[in-house]
């Protein structure tokens, strides 16, 4: 797969793990009404971030695969983009960070380090090592 090819599946990882969901929900009633109903919930809501970053963490690690190696730098990533996404989340909803904040990006990084786990193990079952 060619580089812009790859940067362009980047994007969309990313930018399916920054988008606003809530917002959307709140300004269009149908998809509200069944977002709520999956996600609305404190269970749905820790599903909801775990199956976002977990997502996005094998999308990462898939569209630049030299991550798999980096465990640092790629958990750093996955802040970052837990970061950025609950920014993006206290803007539109006006306000300030809090415990529910901290507890989604520990959500978060857990989520993408499952991911992490889950790549090395399909490739040491692949190459017969332990090794990312």
């Amino acid at each position: 797969m060619n580089k812009q090819r790859l940067l362009i599946l980047a994007a969309l990882f990313v930018g399916a793990a920054l988008f606003p969901y809530g917002w959307l929900a709140d300004q269009w009633p149908a998809f509200g009404a069944g977002f709520n109903a999956v996600f609305g919930s404190e269970l749905g809501h820790l599903i909801g971030h775990s199956g976002i970053f977990f997502g996005a963490g094998l999308g990462l690690l898939w569209v630049a695969p030299t991550l798999r190696a980096r465990l640092p730098l790629f958990l750093a990533l996955i802040l970052g983009l837990g970061v950025a996404q609950e920014g993006i989340q206290l803007v539109y909803k006006g306000f300030a960070p809090g415990r529910a904040e901290l507890f989604d990006l520990c959500t978060d990084v857990a989520a993408g380090f499952l991911a992490w786990l889950l790549v090395r193990a399909l490739r040491s079952r692949c190459t017969g090592s332990a090794h990312p």
